[in-house]
C-alpha cells in the first residue's frame, strides 16, 4: 500500500484546491521558504489519517486548521484533505482487499461538525484507525511521520514512552486495546455479579414474606365474597324502593301540564295582537326612513354642486398664472438661442486661424527632420571609432593586471615558502616534545587505571547492600499494597450493596400498589408534591434502634405505608387526585392533629429502645409511641404488664418482646407479621449502617494511602541511591575503557610523531628547489610589465582626442533636436486647439436643437390651459342655475318627515302596552314550567338511583330485576341484612391491607429467583473467560515485544556505526516485574568519545541516533510510506549525505516525502514540489519530475 495523491482545500494555508502527486517507491522532495506551508503538507497528513489533538497540529483549537482568511481572501468554512492509496496486493483489512485503490476523506465545518469518509463512504475514526494499525502509520504511536521537534522529543522522552515504536513496529497496540477493552468488561462483569448477588439476598428475604401474605390474601377473598352477596340484597331493595318514587313524580307532572296548556293559549292570543301592531310599526319606520333618505340626497346634490364650483373656480385661476408663466419661459429661450448662434460664428473664425499655423509648423518639422538623421549618422560613425580604441585599452589594462597578479602571487609565494621552512623547523622541535609526553601519559594512565578498579570493587559491595535493602522494602510495600486491594474491593462490596439496596427503597416494592402509584406520580410530577402538601410515607421517618425489629412487627405492619400530610386541609387536595388517577385507597396522616400527649410510664416507652421518629414526624411520632409500653422477656414482667394493660384499657398498649401486641383497643395480636413491608424498615437500618461502615473503610483506605505513598517514597529514594551508584560504576567502566583508548593513542602517536619528522626533512629539500624557481620567474614578469605600460599611455591618448571631436557632434545634434521638440510641441497646442473649438461647435448645436424643442412644448401647453380655462366658466354657469331647484325640493320633504314622526310614535306606545300585557301572562308560565322542572328532577334523581342500582346489579351480579322481582324480594329483611353487612365489615377491616396480587407476585419472584441464579452463574463463567482472553493477550504481547526489540536493538547499533562512521549505540529495557510495562532506555557512544547521557551529545548527533532507531525500525518492519519534516537540518554535509544514502537504500520498501532546505538532499529526489506565497497567506506549489524532466531535456 503506497501513497497515490494527496488533495487538500481549505485546509491551514492551502485556501484552494491543491493536489499532490507522490513516487511509488521513491522519494518526493518538498521544498519553499520559510513560512510558506511546507509542514501544513505533513500536518494535512497527519490529520486525515485522524489526529485529534490540536497541539499535534500547531493549532490551539481543531477550528484552527480551517483557512482563517487573509488580506484578499475571505475565511473558509470548511476544511477537507483526501489522501488516496494504491493497494495493488489488497494487503489491507478484509473488506478493502478487493480494491486497487483506497480513498480516505476527512472535513471539518467551523461549526463543529466533522465527517469521515473511505471510498466516499461515511465512516467511523475508528474505521480508519483500524485500516493502519500496526503498519506505523498509527496516530501517537506511529513511526512513519517525524515532523520538526520529533527528533528531540524522541531523545527526551520518558522510558516508558519511548516504546511505543516498538509496540507499533510489534504489532501488538491492537493487543493491547483488546486488553483494555477486556479489562474494562471484566470490572464491569464483576459490578454487575456483586449487584445480582445483592439483588438474589433481597429477593430471598422478599420471598419468606410473600409467603404468608398468599394466606392472608385467601383469608380476604373469602369475606368479600360473603360481603358481596349481603350488598346484592340490599340494592336489590332499594331498587325496589326508587322505582315506586319515580311512579309517585310521574302523576305529580301530568297535573302541572295541564295548568301550563291553558296559560299558553292565552299567551298566543296576546302574541298575535302584538305582531299585528308590530307590522303597522315596520311598516311606518320604512316609510319615514325612505322620506330621511331621500332628503339625504338632495342634501348630499347640493353640497356637490358648491363644492364643484369652488374648484372649478380655483382651476381657472391656476390656469391663468400658468398661462403667464409659459409666455415668460419662450421669452427667455428665445434669448438664449440668439446668443448660442453668435458664439458659434467666433468659433468658427477662429478654427480657420488655427488651421493655417498648423500647416507652416508641419513644413518646418519635416525640413528639421532631415538634418537630424544626418546628424545621427556622423555620431554614430565617431563613437564606432572610440569603441575600437576603448577595446584596445582595456586588453592592454587586463594584460597589465595579470602581469601584476603573476609578481605578487610570485612574491607571496616566496613568502609562504620562507615560513613554511620556519614552521617545518617549529614542528621538529615539537614533534620531539609530543613524543616524551606521549610516553609520560602511558605511565600515569596505568596507576589511574588501579585506583578506578579499586573504587569498582568498593561501589559493587555498597550496590549490593543497597538491593537487599530495597528488596526488603519491596516485600513491605506489596504487602501493603495487598492490604489496600483488599479494603478497596471490600469498599467497592459495601458501595455495591448500598446502591443496590437504594435502589429496591426508591421503588417501595414492599408497599402496596396505591402506595406505590402514588409515589410513582410525584417520582413523575415532582412539583405536584408542594402543591398537595405530601411529605412522604410513614416508613420515610421511621429509625429502628433494635436488632430484633420483629418485636415491633405487629404495631408497625399497618402504619407504615400512611400517606404524611402537613395540614388536614390538604386531604381534599389528594382526594382529588386519587380520583382523577384512579388510585385505590390509602391511608392519611396529618402533623396538625397530633395523639394526646399522655404521662410517661414508670415502664419504658418503645420509643426509648427500639423506634425514633425523624423530623418532620419526631414530635408526633414520640406522642404517638409513648402510648406503647414494651415489656421484656421475663414472664413475671410481662404478666404485670398484663394485669396493668387490662386495669387501664383505652389509655395505653403494650408490646412484648416476643411480639405480641395489647392495644388500647381491639384485639390482641401475636405471630409473626403479615406484611412484607417491614423489610423497608430493616433495609432502612442496613443503608445507614453501610453508610457508616463505608466512611470507617474510606478513613482507613485514606491512612492506607498515605502510609503507602510514604513507603514508595523511601523506595524510590532507595532506586535514585541504587541508580546513583549504577551510574557511577557505569562512569568508572567508561573511565576504564577511555584509559584504556588512551594508552593505545599515545602508543599510535609515538609512531605517527616518528614518521612527521622523516617528512619535515623531506619538506625542507622541497622548499628550497621551489624558491630558486620562483626568482627566475619574476623577472620575466617584470619585463612583460614595462612593455604593456609604454602601449597603454599611448591608446589613452589616441581614447581622449577622439572624445573631443564626439562632444562636438553630439552638441550640433542637440541643438537639432531641441527646435524640433520645440516645433512639435506647437503642432500639438495646435492640434488642441482645433480639436477643442470643434467640440464647443457642437455642444452649441446640440444646445439649439434643445431650446427649439423646449420652446415647442411650451407653446403647446399655453393652448391646453387657455382652453380649460373657458371649459371652467362654461360650468360654474351650469351650476348657477341648478342649485334654486334644489333648494326648494328639500322644504317639501322637510315638512313630510315632521308627519310621519308622530304616527309611528302612536303606534310605538300601544306596541309598549300590549307587551306589558303579555309579561304578566309569561310570568305565571315560568312559574309552572318551574314546578314542572323540579319534579322532572325528582323523577330524574329517582329514575337514575334505580338505572345505577338497576346498572350495579346488572354487572355485578348479571341480574335483571324486572323479571325475577317477586321472587328476589320475598325473602329479604332489611334490618337483619344490613347489621350482618356490617360485622362483616368490620372483620375485613381489621384483616388490614392485603396484597391481593401476591399470588401471582410469589409466581413472578421464584421465576425471577430462577432467571438471576442463571445470571449469576453466566456473569461468573463470563469473568473467567475474560480473565484467560487477557493472559493469552498478555503472553502473545510479550513474545511479539521481544522479538522485536532484539530485532531492532541489532539493527539500531548496526546503523549507528554506518551513519556516526564507528561508534556503538544499543537500547536497554528499565527493570520492571512485567515486560509489557517496562521502558527503554537508549545508550549511545559516537567514535572517539565516551558513553555518555544523550542530553549531552549535540544537536546532529542527537538526530542521527533517533534517525538511527527510526530507520532500524523500518529495515525490520517497513511502513508503507515514511514523512519527514527538516529532518535533516541538525545534519552537516557529510552526515547529509550518509542520510540521504541510508534513505536510498529504504525506498526499496517504502516510500518516502521529504521537506527540506537542504541541496544535497533535494539531489536524491524522484520529483519536487515547491511550496509558495504568491499571494499573502495563501499556499500554492509547482512541481518537477526529474525523469520526465531530463527526458525532454535530452
Amino acid at each position: 500500500m503506497r501513497i497515490q495523491g494527496l488533495r487538500i482545500a481549505g485546509f491551514k494555508s492551502f485556501c484552494h484546491p491543491t493536489s499532490f502527486t507522490f513516487q511509488h517507491n521513491g522519494v518526493t522532495i518538498v521544498v519553499g521558504p520559510n513560512g510558506c506551508g511546507k509542514s501544513n503538507v505533513v500536518d494535512s497528513i497527519r490529520w486525515v489519517l485522524g489526529e485529534q489533538r490540536a497541539k499535534q497540529l500547531r493549532g490551539g483549537s481543531m477550528e484552527d486548521v480551517i483557512f482563517a482568511g487573509s488580506a484578499y481572501q475571505k475565511p473558509l468554512g470548511m476544511a477537507e484533505v483526501t489522501l488516496t492509496f494504491t493497494n495493488p496486493a489488497g494487503d489491507t483489512l478484509p473488506k478493502y482487499r478487493e480494491y486497487s485503490e483506497i480513498e480516505i476523506t476527512r472535513r471539518l465545518y467551523r461549526s463543529g461538525e466533522s465527517q469521515y469518509l473511505i471510498n466516499k463512504t461515511p465512516v467511523r475514526l475508528l474505521d480508519i484507525r483500524e485500516l493502519f494499525m500496526d503498519t506505523g502509520v498509527g496516530g501517537g504511536t506511529g513511526y512513519s511521520i517525524i515532523q520538526q521537534g520529533k527528533i528531540e522529543e524522541m531523545i527526551n522522552a520518558r522510558p516508558e514512552e519511548r516504546r511505543n515504536f516498538i509496540d507499533d513496529a510489534a504489532g501488538i497496540v491492537k493487543f493491547r486495546l483488546k486488553r483494555q477493552s477486556a479489562e474494562k468488561r471484566l470490572d464491569e462483569t464483576r459490578q454487575n455479579l456483586l449487584r445480582v448477588d445483592d439483588v438474589l439476598q433481597e429477593l430471598d428475604r422478599q420471598e419468606e414474606g410473600l409467603k404468608d401474605q398468599v394466606e392472608q390474601a385467601r383469608l380476604y377473598l373469602k369475606l368479600r365474597e360473603d360481603i358481596r352477596k349481603a350488598e346484592f340484597q340490599l340494592i336489590l331493595y332499594r331498587w325496589n324502593q326508587a322505582k315506586q318514587r319515580e311512579e309517585d313524580a310521574k302523576s305529580r307532572i301530568a297535573i302541572t301540564e295541564a295548568t301550563q296548556t291553558e296559560e299558553q293559549l292565552t299567551k298566543q292570543t296576546r302574541v298575535t295582537e302584538l305582531e299585528t301592531l308590530g307590522l303597522e310599526i315596520t311598516l311606518s319606520g320604512e316609510k319615514l326612513a325612505a322620506t330621511r333618505n331621500e332628503m339625504f340626497l338632495v342634501d348630499k346634490e347640493l353640497q356637490d354642486a358648491e363644492s364643484q364650483r369652488q374648484l372649478i373656480s380655483q382651476g381657472i385661476q391656476n390656469s391663468d398664472e400658468r398661462i403667464q408663466q409659459l409666455i415668460d419661459d419662450n421669452q427667455q429661450l428665445e434669448e438664449a438661442q440668439n446668443e448660442l448662434k453668435l458664439e458659434a460664428t467666433e468659433d468658427q473664425l477662429e478654427m480657420e486661424s488655427l488651421q493655417k499655423n498648423y500647416q507652416l509648423f508641419a513644413a518646418a518639422l519635416q525640413k528639421l527632420e532631415s538634418d537630424r538623421l544626418q546628424e545621427n549618422e556622423a555620431l554614430a560613425s565617431q563613437n564606432n571609432l572610440l569603441r575600437d580604441l576603448q577595446q584596445s585599452l582595456l586588453q592592454t589594462h587586463t594584460k597589465l593586471t595579470n602581469a601584476t597578479n603573476q609578481q605578487n602571487f610570485v612574491i607571496e609565494r616566496l613568502e609562504q615558502q620562507q615560513t613554511r621552512l620556519i614552521e617545518l623547523r617549529e614542528q621538529h622541535v615539537q614533534a620531539q616534545h609530543h613524543v616524551q609526553e606521549a610516553r609520560q601519559k602511558l605511565s600515569r594512565s596505568s596507576g589511574r587505571t588501579s585506583v578506578l578498579e579499586e573504587e569498582q570493587e568498593q561501589l559493587h559491595e555498597e550496590l549490593k547492600d543497597l538491593r537487599l535493602e530495597h528488596d526488603e522494602q519491596q516485600e513491605v510495600l506489596e504487602e501493603r499494597r495487598n492490604q489496600l486491594k483488599s479494603l478497596l474491593s471490600e469498599f467497592q462490596k459495601l458501595q455495591s450493596r448500598l446502591n443496590s439496596l437504594r435502589e429496591i427503597q426508591e421503588r417501595y416494592e414492599d408497599f402496596s400498589d396505591s402506595v406505590q402509584q402514588l409515589l410513582r406520580y410525584f417520582q413523575q410530577h415532582p412539583a405536584e408534591k408542594e402543591k398537595i402538601g405530601f411529605l412522604g410515607i410513614f416508613a420515610d421517618f421511621a429509625f429502628l434502634n433494635t436488632e430484633n425489629p420483629k418485636i415491633l412487627a405487629p404495631i408497625l405492619e399497618n402504619i407504615l405505608d400512611w400517606v404524611i400530610l402537613s395540614s388536614i386541609q390538604d386531604i381534599p387536595k389528594l382526594e382529588k387526585l386519587c380520583q382523577e388517577q384512579n388510585f385505590s385507597r390509602l391511608e392519611i396522616l396529618t402533623l396538625d392533629r397530633l395523639p394526646p400527649l399522655n404521662e410517661i410510664s414508670s415502664s419504658s416507652p418503645i420509643t426509648d429502645k427500639l423506634i425514633q421518629c425523624k423530623p418532620p414526624l419526631q414530635e408526633w411520632g414520640n406522642r404517638w409511641f409513648q402510648q406503647i409500653t414494651f415489656a421484656e422477656e421475663n414472664e413475671s414482667i410481662f404478666e404485670e404488664a398484663l394485669d396493668k394493660w387490662q386495669s387501664n384499657a383505652g389509655s395505653r398498649a403494650w408490646v412484648s418482646s416476643a411480639g405480641t401486641y395489647l392495644p388500647a383497643f381491639g384485639g390482641i395480636k401475636c405471630g409473626r407479621p403479615a406484611k412484607a413491608s417491614f423489610g423497608f424498615l430493616q433495609r432502612q437500618q442496613e443503608i445507614e449502617l453501610l453508610q457508616s461502615k463505608t466512611l470507617v473503610e474510606e478513613d482507613r483506605i485514606q491512612v492506607l494511602e498515605e502510609g503507602l505513598e510514604s513507603l514508595e517514597e523511601e523506595s524510590q529514594e532507595r532506586e535514585l541511591e541504587i541508580q546513583d551508584l549504577l551510574d557511577r560504576l557505569h562512569e568508572i567502566q567508561l573511565d576504564l575503557t577511555r584509559l584504556q583508548q588512551e594508552q593505545e593513542h599515545n602508543q599510535r602517536e609515538v609512531f605517527r610523531t616518528e614518521e612527521s619528522l622523516k617528512m619535515i626533512e623531506q619538506d625542507g629539500i622541497r622548499l628550497n628547489t621551489e624558491q630558486e624557481r620562483l626568482e627566475n620567474q619574476k623577472l620575466e614578469i617584470q619585463l612583460e610589465f614595462t612593455h604593456q605600460e609604454e602601449r597603454r599611455q599611448h591608446l589613452e591618448n589616441e581614447v581622449a582626442a577622439q572624445q573631443e571631436q564626439i562632444q562636438i557632434q553630439q552638441q550640433n545634434l542637440n541643438e537639432v533636436s531641441e527646435e524640433h521638440t520645440r516645433l512639435r510641441l506647437q503642432i500639438t497646442e495646435s492640434t488642441e486647439q482645433i480639436r477643442n473649438i470643434k467640440g464647443n461647435l457642437e455642444r452649441n448645436q446640440r444646445n439649439q436643437s434643445e431650446i427649439e424643442s423646449r420652446r415647442q412644448r411650451i407653446l403647446e401647453a399655453l393652448e391646453l390651459a387657455k382652453s380649460k380655462s373657458q371649459e371652467g366658466q362654461l360650468r360654474i354657469k351650469e351650476l348657477d342655475t341648478l342649485m334654486p331647484t334644489l333648494l326648494k325640493k328639500r322644504l317639501g320633504l322637510d315638512e313630510k318627515i315632521k308627519m310621519d314622526t308622530k304616527i309611528y310614535e302612536q303606534k310605538n306606545q300601544l306596541h309598549s302596552d300590549l307587551t306589558k300585557r303579555l309579561q304578566e301572562v309569561q310570568k305565571v308560565l315560568e312559574n309552572l314550567l318551574q314546578q314542572i322542572h323540579q319534579q322532572r328532577i325528582e323523577q330524574t334523581e329517582h329514575r337514575l338511583q334505580r338505572e345505577q342500582l338497576e346498572e350495579q346489579l346488572s354487572d355485578q351480579w348479571d341480574f335483571d330485576p324486572e323479571s325475577n322481582l317477586s321472587e328476589a324480594l320475598a325473602e329479604i329483611d332489611e334490618t337483619s341484612l344490613v347489621n350482618g353487612l356490617r360485622k362483616q365489615r368490620q372483620q375485613l377491616e381489621a384483616i388490614g391491607n392485603v396484597n391481593l396480587a401476591a399470588p401471582a407476585e410469589y409466581d413472578l419472584l421464584m421465576e425471577r429467583l430462577e432467571f438471576l441464579q442463571s445470571q449469576s452463574s453466566d456473569l461468573t463463567q463470563a469473568a473467567e473467560d475474560l480473565e484467560k482472553t487477557i493472559r493469552e493477550i498478555n503472553i502473545e504481547s510479550r513474545r511479539r515485544f521481544k522479538e522485536m526489540f532484539e530485532k531492532v536493538n541489532n539493527q539500531f547499533g548496526a546503523l549507528f556505526s554506518q551513519l556516526f562512521g564507528g561508534g556503538e549505540a544499543r537500547m536497554v529495557l528499565t527493570e520492571s516485574e512485567d515486560v509489557l510495562e517496562s521502558g527503554i532506555e537508549i545508550f549511545a557512544q559516537p567514535s572517539g568519545k565516551k558513553l555518555q547521557n544523550l542530553n549531552l551529545l549535540s544537536g546532529g548527533e542527537k538526530a542521527l541516533t533517533a534517525i538511527s532507531l527510526v530507520f532500524a525500525i523500518f529495515l525490520i518492519k517497513p511502513s508503507p510510506f515514511c514523512v519527514l519534516d527538516e529532518v535533516d537540518a541538525p545534519l552537516d554535509d557529510a552526515n547529509v549525505i550518509r542520510f540521504n544514502q541510508l534513505i536510498r537504500r529504504l525506498t526499496t520498501n517504502s516510500q518516502f516525502v521529504v521537506i527540506t532546505h537542504n541541496k544535497k538532499t533535494m539531489e536524491i529526489g524522484d520529483a519536487l514540489y515547491g511550496v509558495t506565497m504568491d499571494e499573502p497567506g495563501v499556499s500554492k506549489t509547482v512541481s518537477v519530475r526529474f525523469e520526465e524532466a531530463d527526458r525532454l531535456s535530452a
